[in-house]
């Protein structure tokens, strides 16, 4: 079983998109990690987007980063490195160890700012250390989760970091803790965000609850969101979550790395899309110009 899935992982590293050209090195390279992996603790500093990063061997985010060249999002990384610019403001909603941190830093440069949060206490310093390690002055972290409601809420625990989440109806109370909560209505309300990644295991419709009044006076440009389907056990079906966000005035998409350009789409599911964008109205011909910018 074990040589089985250690097969299917190494076809998997050998086929993605980000390895193109380097596919004899990154399975090199991905087979010293799993041996790192299973004899030191100890993370291990890469560079990855022009900046150092911290892997740490049981962080399955780490590894991604070390198997797909650090893009293991490949259109949605792609997209945000295309479109993002010196000065913009991004927020990183479950940042995790900072995989997305890390590349936003570096994609709105010195001038710009990255606003991350992360709930899970033990994350969230491995989230300060990241930071510290590759000096991200225009990083401001936050240990607190997002919501439609501002105060306290249930943090379930889960056996990977990438799994945590907001409680849900179906989960058990023990492992849980309390955790600080922040409605985007009452973060900043003063600020404009050109880009907005959410990776909350399903709770996305909870933060576009709680930003209504945002969205309607200061909406940002993009959102990065994922739709895997976890968003029912909060009570949103995937299509539900796609009418709420066209209600605050978005159109949907995926990005298409090789044509710079948008793919407009209500039905992600059917091509088996984990992940969407979704454009503002009024930003819509300022992105495109952005992405083709690019020459």
């Amino acid at each position: 079983m074990f040589a089985l899935s250690a097969i299917r992982l190494l076809r998997v590293i050998a086929s993605h998109p980000a390895n193109a050209g380097r596919r004899m090195r990154a399975l090199v390279s991905s087979v010293c990690w799993q041996i790192n992996k299973r004899t030191s603790r100890a993370p291990r500093s890469v560079d990855v987007h022009g900046a150092p990063m911290l892997c740490w061997p049981d962080s399955e985010q780490s590894s991604n980063v070390i198997y797909f060249n650090g893009l293991p999002d490949y259109w949605e990384m792609s997209f945000l490195r295309a479109y993002l610019r010196e000065g913009d403001r991004a927020l990183d909603i479950g940042a995790n160890v900072g995989v997305y941190t890390v590349m936003l830093s570096r994609c709105v440069g010195a001038s710009g700012s990255v606003i991350a949060f992360e709930a899970d206490p033990n994350t969230m310093q491995r989230l300060r250390e990241q930071c510290e390690h590759a000096r991200l002055a225009n990083v401001s972290l936050h240990e607190c989760a997002v919501s439609e409601r501002s105060g306290e809420i249930t943090f379930s625990s889960a056996d990977s970091a990438a799994m945590r989440h907001i409680s849900r109806s179906a989960d058990t109370v023990a492992g849980g803790i309390t955790v600080r909560c922040v409605a985007l209505d009452d973060f900043e309300p003063w600020q404009k965000f050109d880009v907005v990644k959410l990776d909350i295991e399903g709770a996305e419709p909870l933060v576009f609850k709680g930003a209504t009044g945002r969205f309607q006076e200061s909406p940002p440009d993009v959102l990065l969101l994922e739709v895997s389907g976890l968003s029912r056990l909060y009570g949103f079906a995937t299509d539900e979550v796609i009418a709420m966000l066209e209600g605050f005035g978005y159109r949907t998409a995926m990005y298409d790395v090789a044509l710079r350009t948008l793919s407009w789409t209500r039905e992600p599911w059917t091509v088996g899309c984990a992940n969407l964008l979704a454009i503002h109205k009024d930003a819509v011909d300022r992105t495109l110009v952005r992405l083709h910018a690019l020459g």
